[in-house]
């Protein structure tokens, strides 16, 4: 048996995982990041690619039911041909589906948890900011749905149907199970005290660091610096249908331009989750 070797960067859509996959690509590549290359050597994403690669299975014709009980035995077989830590992006539920208490991952290959949070006000101004769409169909259709997934758009699309649920489930998922070790990091955290936030992180992921090499890694992943390479360079994950991936990057904000009564309607659906995590 392969010990577990996987990673798991854990996260509702827009709550900061591309920002903590660049940290760490800045960390591990001496304060160098590459907003185009963000999936190589140790870091990589859950998507159609791996059970195409380790099942040399083509999923495009296949029924949701039957895709996802293949995407855990890719992760399996990804495992076997690990020789150190993979961290792996993941935006679905922890559980595969609404009706199954099946676990999307793992057990056995799963080393650890990361799992970044945000306030579901600011992350229904970014998803819809993200989705090219109306702050009620992101309330409606993700924050507050309990039946919420994300979808690919084509075949030749790498992304993959993900069950997500609402933002409380999703949340309730990844931080209340109990067999597979998980580390909280709140996205305000990482904005606020960058360096507490993920020196900690590495520290529960048992990963040697010093001052010098997080300070370095830190500021080579500012929101400030990211949006000027994608401003350059472009980026390769942001969708076709919006101007730009790395928008204003704020705290607090939805709070203010989301329309007063979709802001109840989310925090009435998420009140008891958003009070426990600070945001009430």
């Amino acid at each position: 048996m392969a010990d577990p070797n996987i990673i798991w960067l854990a996260s509702y859509p827009k709550s900061g995982n591309t920002w903590f996959r660049a940290f760490l690509s800045a960390f591990f590549n001496d304060g160098q990041v590459n907003l185009c290359n963000l999936n190589h050597g140790k870091l990589w994403y859950s998507n159609k690619r791996l059970p195409e690669l380790y099942l040399d299975s083509c999923l495009d014709d296949l029924y949701i039911d039957e895709i996802q009980p293949l995407r855990k035995l890719a992760y399996i077989e990804l495992n076997k041909s690990l020789k150190e830590p993979l961290f792996v992006k993941i935006h679905d539920a922890f559980n595969s589906s609404f009706e199954s208490q099946n676990p999307i991952i793992p057990e056995v290959s799963s080393r650890h948890i990361i799992y970044i949070v945000r306030n579901p006000l600011d992350v229904a101004l970014s998803f819809a900011n993200h989705k090219a769409v109306s702050y009620e169909k992101i309330a409606r259709q993700f924050i507050n749905n309990e039946k919420g997934y994300l979808s690919k758009i084509n075949n030749s699309s790498h992304e993959i149907y993900q069950f997500m649920g609402s933002w409380t489930q999703h949340v309730e998922g990844w931080l209340n199970q109990k067999k597979i070790p998980v580390h909280l990091v709140k996205y305000e955290d990482m904005k606020n005290k960058p360096y507490e936030t993920f020196s900690f992180a590495l520290k529960a992921l048992s990963i040697p660091y010093n001052t010098a090499k997080i300070e370095k890694a830190i500021t080579a992943c500012s929101f400030e610096n990211l949006k000027q390479q994608e401003e350059k360079f472009g980026f390769i994950e942001k969708p076709s249908s919006n101007k730009v991936f790395f928008n204003k990057g704020e705290t607090g904000r939805g709070l203010k331009e989301i329309p007063p009564h979709l802001v109840n309607e989310i925090i009435k659906k998420n009140k008891k989750m958003m009070a426990s995590l600070g945001y009430l």
